[in-house]
């Protein structure tokens, strides 16, 4: 019954607010997937202190999500506010730590090539109308790091310097804080 209602500038400010916080969900897991591969973090400790951050400031904001969804349920709203909490605020201040860094200035470190594997993915061809296939096949390049002191990183590279790296030989990696002070790893 959402969609048989009046429509009015009310309903127009909830739909565009929704459809905003919806694009920066969407927005902040992106930034997340790519500064994960680059930060060295644990996501455990890292992702149960944003939730339990965003369980603190979900009883305060319980009333405007109240209004973005038009639910009446107040534990609801509070999972909602944690979970756009949690993956909003860690996708920002993880992104903003990587990108405001200058990787140029990190210190360099030698890590070993631990494993070095392509990886065989297909992109998909659409076919008809809403009908998508499994279409041509292409190689992403792999390579797993090890540092000194034990971490490993998994990095996806170029086929360039995939081609000149070897099995057990060593790189140089920039490795430091970030802007925010998060350790980060860059080629």
């Amino acid at each position: 019954m959402l969609f048989m209602t009046k429509i009015n500038g009310k309903n127009i400010i909830h739909w565009i607010t929704a459809g905003l916080f919806v694009f920066l969900f969407m927005f902040a897991i992106g930034a997340l997937m790519y500064t994960l591969e680059h930060t060295f973090v644990n996501c455990y400790v890292w992702f149960a202190v944003m939730a339990l951050l965003g369980m603190v400031s979900s009883l305060p904001c319980v009333r405007f999500w109240q209004w973005v969804t038009g639910i009446s349920g107040r534990f609801l709203c509070c999972v909602f506010h944690t979970l756009f909490f949690t993956v909003f605020v860690s996708g920002m201040l993880l992104g903003l730590n990587f990108v405001l860094a200058d990787t140029e200035c990190l210190p360099v470190v030698e890590a070993e090539v631990a494993a070095k594997y392509s990886e065989t993915r297909y992109r998909s061809r659409r076919v008809g109308r809403n009908r998508y296939v499994k279409g041509e096949p292409y190689k992403v390049y792999k390579v797993e790091f090890v540092l000194d002191d034990g971490r490993s990183k998994k990095f996806q590279v170029p086929l360039s310097r995939y081609n000149r790296l070897r099995q057990g030989s060593v790189a140089e990696l920039h490795m430091g804080g970030g802007a925010l002070g998060i350790p980060i790893i860059a080629l």
